[in-house]
């Protein structure tokens, strides 16, 4: 466990709640975390983390390369 100590001046300012919010959508950003991975540091559900991540105006990490495995994926599932 690693743990950030701020000065009381913005801590006193801050809900835990948002201080993780705001850690995970800078780290899934920056691609240091998939996106099932800053949704659980924010402590949310997926779907609620990527409708922050667009209020915030932070595009999916979303390549061509994922868009064709989840093509070819759905192609499986229908031909099931």
């Amino acid at each position: 466990m690693v743990k950030i100590e701020l000065p009381d001046k913005f801590a006193s300012a801050l809900k835990p709640s948002d201080v993780m919010l705001d850690l995970a959508s800078g780290m899934y950003s920056a691609g240091h975390l998939t996106l099932g991975q800053a949704a659980e540091l924010a402590g949310c559900p997926q779907a609620e983390f990527q409708r922050e991540l667009g209020r915030r105006g932070i595009a999916s990490n979303y390549d061509i390369d994922e868009l064709t495995r989840d093509m070819k994926a759905v192609a499986d599932l229908t031909r099931s």
